[in-house]
């Protein structure tokens, strides 16, 4: 079986084809503050705010977008003019063309603008772009021939926005408003003129804009304190099927812990695919749940990841019993997505399993005593293959027993990208 990577057009292609929800047209924005950046997410829009201190430079995400991008830069002290000019050529050099001023507290306005003139007569800098917000009117006056795009964070709520959008529409230049309250309207702030962005107040989501990606990559949570990720099963065998469908696959080390739910809105889907059992249980059900809470279907691939005690299984819907030794038992239900690469062995484990309720069993054993046990299924909150439903190892190779295209895609509730 010859294990397959995504190539280097792969992902050019998945970074630059997403499916929109208004107009190409339109303009649209995004404000991101934390690490690991999602280009499939972010690199729709037409401005992408980042934290520098939290970009990695070297990424072909980075290098694709990079003239979108703008470093945000909070200002506080305009003083000592070549210090920031300083600072700024830095970023420079590690790629940043364009910056975001944030004005979060008063500053000199002739200082300020001062220091945008030297900025952009330096040669260095002729082809940058900078993005202002300040709630100074007179900073706004002065500063109005020097900036290209105004924005605004909760702009619906601003006094003075009637004036800002005079002054800046007038120069036919972008305003893009920042919302954070819930209740706030993408079609609203449109109706206004404004480029529009909701999303949480540390930015550290992705949220909505006029363009937005649909969600592309699925999170693998995986052990590299077994093996190098590259030899992972997850990544040798779980990229391609997941890839067919125009996702992508994001490896994410357990080790390091588990990501925050609040901050995984880029991600359709989550597959568990750990060689040994986790050691905190209650903490893995805990983060599951909270997962399913946001709609994000899991799967279970090989194992379950965790000690299969029925305390923490119940949770999830699925109900275990232990057999009696030297059972026999014979498959009573075989889905047709089973038998893919080679036919499911008949399993004589003493490890029962009974699905959740409303799903759908690929895979059900049952001994002579009547009792049952279904070890692939797919379940309302995804699905789960075990064993020797998912894998058969022979002669050191593991063969699909599943059907991995139909599998993901059911459990995933993949679309066909």
């Amino acid at each position: 079986m010859k294990h397959l990577c995504c190539s280097k057009v792969l992902t050019l292609l998945l970074l630059l084809v997403a499916t929109l929800n208004a107009s190409l047209n339109e303009k649209s924005a995004i404000v991101y503050l934390g690490e690991k950046i999602s280009y499939p997410m972010v690199g729709i829009h037409d401005y992408i705010i980042v934290d520098p201190k939290k970009t990695n430079v070297y990424t072909h995400g980075f290098d694709v977008y990079s003239e979108k991008i703008y470093a945000k830069i909070v200002l506080k002290d305009i003083s000592n003019v070549d210090i920031w000019l300083e600072k700024l050529l830095d970023l420079k050099h590690q790629g940043f063309i364009n910056f975001f001023f944030d004005i979060q507290t008063s500053i000199d306005e002739q200082s300020f603008t001062n220091f945008l003139d030297l900025l952009k007569k330096d040669c260095a800098f002729k082809d940058t772009k900078i993005i202002l917000h300040t709630d100074e009117q007179k900073i706004l006056e002065k500063a109005f021939p020097y900036v290209n795009t105004l924005l605004l964070y909760n702009g619906l709520e601003d006094p003075s926005l009637q004036t800002k959008i005079k002054l800046y529409k007038k120069g036919s230049k972008d305003i893009i408003d920042v919302e954070t309250a819930k209740s706030a309207n993408v079609k609203q702030i449109r109706n206004l003129g404004l480029i529009p962005y909701i999303s949480s107040v540390n930015m550290l989501n992705y949220g909505l804009s006029t363009k937005n990606a649909f969600k592309r990559e699925i999170l693998t949570l995986v052990d590299e304190s077994i093996d190098d990720r590259m030899e992972l099963a997850a990544h040798r065998y779980g990229a391609v099927p997941i890839e067919y469908y125009g996702y992508i696959q994001k490896l994410h080390n357990i080790q390091t812990g588990l990501p925050d739910p609040d901050n995984m809105t880029q991600y359709s889907g989550v597959v568990i695919w750990l060689s040994v059992n986790y050691d905190n249980p209650p903490k893995l059900i805990t983060w599951l749940k909270e997962i399913q809470s946001k709609n994000i279907p899991i799967v279970f691939a090989y194992d379950f990841g965790f000690n299969t005690s029925n305390i923490y299984l119940q949770q999830l819907g699925i109900h275990t019993y232990d057999g009696k030794p030297k059972i026999k038992k014979t498959i009573t239900h075989k889905d047709a997505m089973m038998d893919f690469e080679i036919e499911v062995p008949i399993n004589q484990d003493t490890f029962y399993l009974e699905a959740p309720q409303n799903s759908q069993k690929l895979l059900t054993y049952t001994d002579n005593n009547g009792i049952s046990s279904t070890t692939a299924a797919i379940t309302p909150w995804g699905g789960y293959a075990l064993g020797d439903s998912f894998f058969v190892e022979v002669d050191g190779e593991n063969l699909w027993a599943i059907n991995p295209f139909e599998f993901f895609k059911k459990a995933l509730r993949l679309e066909n990208f």
